[in-house]
């Protein structure tokens, strides 16, 4: 069982700093003058975002990555 003191870990600071880094890379392609494809794919990465407690007790903090594929059509009139 976890004591109130092993989940003061969890509390929140009043302010905190978390390195963060966008990157996509994609290719768009007009099927006709009026109709665009896009593909792409995107990685949003934060550095240091997520407090936890390792399997020995421990605090650290963790890195947090979303990525993935995206297509995309656009019409313009």
């Amino acid at each position: 069982m976890i004591s109130k003191r092993e989940l003061s870990a969890f509390d929140h600071p009043k302010g905190a700093t978390v390195g963060n880094v966008d990157l996509q890379a994609g290719v768009a392609y007009w099927v006709t003058p009026s109709f665009r494809v896009n593909a792409s794919y995107r990685l949003d990465a934060y550095f240091g975002a997520i407090r936890t407690l390792d399997v020995a007790g421990n605090q650290r903090t963790i890195d947090r990555y979303f990525h993935g594929p995206r297509i995309a059509g656009t019409v313009r009139f």
